[in-house]
């Protein structure tokens, strides 16, 4: 198990695979949107890569 980091203390590196966790608990494989915007927040789908509607609030690498 990897650790968990708060998205706001850290954020996670654009277009690697994680779990993010939004604030229900709720978790979502996903990935930072991988356009070359430094600051983009776009959440999109390991599996389909189409961009998701959630507020991630944690999240941990996903080295399954």
């Amino acid at each position: 198990m990897s650790e968990i980091f708060n998205i706001d203390d850290k954020l996670p590196e654009k277009g690697t695979n994680i779990i993010g966790y939004d604030s229900n608990g709720d978790k979502y494989y996903c990935f930072r949107c991988y356009c070359h915007d430094l600051n983009c927040m776009e959440w999109r789908c390991s599996i389909t890569g189409y961009s998701l509607l959630i507020n991630v609030v944690k999240w941990e690498y996903d080295y399954e």
